[in-house]
């Protein structure tokens, strides 16, 4: 199992420290929390936060050796200029291949579009995409790199039911049998309970909190709505 100190240096009032242990977090909070900009500040190096993976200064290691460590899923739209499928998850594993692609990383390309069912997509070029589909060619750049850290902002943006729960089933596998952290952030909060079940951040008015568990009370607090439980789901209505 792997560990990950976050340390806020420059602190106030609404930054803690935190610790996770767990193999899948859930970040969660109402729009315009916070929820992006704290992912980035994991992501990408940062002067005010420090993070310690596995007894590793991930701030002191140059950017090639960061990105063998750490994998980071944006939350962004299309690119405005063309690629093969194949070609732009192939990117996800530029820290290894150095530009000059091998037979395994093609091959470990297509055990991921089969894991997610869209192994028929690699010869088509990225604008030729539905939203959907680029979100699943997405996820695959990012997971092919097998990095021992993912950071994964709003991965089931743009998906259908059948999508989310074959991604989700993934991601935890990914987790829990090849021994990665993943760390996401949702909008639904059944989603983010299914995927992390005692590992959860809150921001609420940028403000970070650290929970082992949601109830109703701790997400009529972040959300500020009244929320029934159903089974171990919540609803609003």
């Amino acid at each position: 199992m792997h560990s990950l100190s976050i340390k806020f240096l420059n602190k106030n009032d609404i930054y803690q420290d935190i610790v996770l242990n767990s193999s899948t977090t859930s970040v969660i909070g109402k729009n315009a929390s916070g929820k992006t900009t704290f992912l980035k500040k994991l992501a990408l190096p940062s002067k005010d936060i420090k993070l310690i993976f596995d007894n590793t200064d991930l701030n002191a290691l140059s950017l090639s050796k960061r990105s063998l460590l750490l994998s980071w899923l944006p939350h962004c739209e299309k690119p405005s200029f063309n690629f093969k499928v194949m070609d732009f998850i192939l990117l996800g594993r530029y820290p290894i291949h150095k530009g000059i692609p091998t037979l395994k990383d093609y091959q470990i390309a297509e055990i991921y579009l089969e894991h997610l069912g869209v192994k028929e997509l690699k010869d088509r070029d990225i604008l030729s995409l539905s939203k959907g589909e680029y979100q699943k060619i997405n996820i695959v750049r990012v997971l092919i790199c097998q990095t021992s850290l993912v950071i994964l902002d709003e991965p089931f943006s743009n998906l259908d039911i059948s999508s989310i729960a074959t991604l989700v089933n993934l991601l935890k596998s990914e987790a829990q049998d090849k021994d990665r952290m993943i760390i996401s952030s949702f909008h639904d909060v059944n989603i983010a309970n299914v995927f992390s079940t005692d590992s959860f951040i809150s921001l609420t008015k940028g403000k970070i909190n650290f929970h082992t568990s949601i109830s109703s009370s701790i997400l009529e607090s972040i959300y500020d709505i009244k929320l029934r439980e159903i089974e171990g789901f919540y609803s609003i209505f």
